[in-house]
């Protein structure tokens, strides 16, 4: 699968290394593993932004927006 810019996924909190998880407008960038990790900024191997989290019983979802 390839992914273009503005191309939309979403992820739960298991594809996401370490107990903090994003806020809307923070950026998931390739990790050292194969989870996801966290930045405030856009810098490192950014794979996008988190525009959006929804919920949906007790699963929360990361809604990221792609900005390679």
């Amino acid at each position: 699968m390839r992914f273009h810019a503005n191309d939309c996924f979403s992820v739960t909190k298991e594809a996401i290394n370490g107990d903090t998880m994003p806020e809307v407008d923070e950026y998931l960038i390739a990790g050292d593993t194969t989870k996801f990790e966290v930045s405030a900024s856009a810098t490192g191997t950014v794979i996008g932004r988190v525009s959006e989290i929804e919920t949906v019983g007790a699963d929360v979802y990361y809604v990221v927006q792609v900005t390679m």
